[in-house]
């Protein structure tokens, strides 16, 4: 409240983290919610400037809540005391309990109002909800995205459709059905799932998109949820603080 003439030191400490981000500024404002349900007892906050409102306030905290409480029934309980969501110049980044994620309003050039748009707004969710969502796949089931990307940001991308489709009904969706790929299937210029992340072609198709829709073929079709919902749960539970590879 008041201005300081000393220095002080914070000390952060953290248990089964693989790395470490840090944000700091005097204009945010910050917003929190407790959650605790089964083995999870968190904070998610939210850290954003006036300029990330109205939609910042509405939506932020709520997708983070939302994401721990369908991701904990699809995987693992979050075992972190916070999950944190922060606006700044980063469009979208995970790391343990915090993630940088970008959407904000726009500002009306004669009126100065704050207004977003539907797919500003749908942008946000979907931004927290994945990136909070990094937090389980490969933070906490901690496979290495730089050798197996598909283990990371495909398994991901499958849980980030289920919770999005579980926000609101009819919610628009861009990567994890079948029928969004047919044309990078059907294109030349594709390489196995297996490849090497620095190998890949069509990073995003391959990486996010063919394997959530493997996942969701899978689930839908071929094994049926109750199946499939208890194998992709029990995978997480094995290879939670451990290191999974294909």
């Amino acid at each position: 409240k008041s201005r300081a003439s000393a220095s002080k030191t914070w000390h952060f400490k953290a248990r089964n983290v693989r790395d470490f981000a840090f944000a700091s500024s005097r204009k945010f404002i910050w917003d929190a919610q407790g959650y605790k349900k089964g083995g999870t007892d968190t904070m998610a906050m939210s850290y954003y400037p006036k300029e990330g409102n109205p939609l910042w306030e509405k939506y932020s905290t709520q997708a983070i809540v939302h994401t721990i409480e369908q991701y904990n029934k699809y995987s693992l309980d979050y075992p972190y005391p916070a999950a944190i969501s922060v606006n700044g110049p980063v469009g979208g980044m995970e790391y343990p309990m915090i993630s940088f994620n970008g959407p904000r309003p726009s500002k009306d050039k004669k009126t100065g109002e704050l207004t977003y748009s539907k797919r500003t707004k749908y942008g946000l969710i979907g931004v927290i909800i994945h990136e909070v969502g990094h937090n389980y796949f490969p933070m906490i089931v901690n496979s290495d995205e730089r050798q197996w990307t598909w283990m990371d940001e495909g398994l991901n991308t499958f849980v980030q459709g289920l919770a999005q489709n579980a926000w609101e009904e009819d919610y628009p969706r861009s990567r994890g059905e079948a029928r969004t790929i047919v044309d990078y299937m059907r294109s030349r210029d594709q390489v196995p799932i297996m490849t090497n992340s620095e190998s890949l072609l069509q990073f995003g198709n391959n990486a996010y998109a063919k394997p959530a829709a493997a996942l969701n073929v899978l689930r839908e079709t071929v094994l049926g949820r109750e199946l499939f919902d208890f194998a992709f749960r029990e995978y997480a539970q094995r290879w939670k603080f451990k290191r999974p590879t294909p």
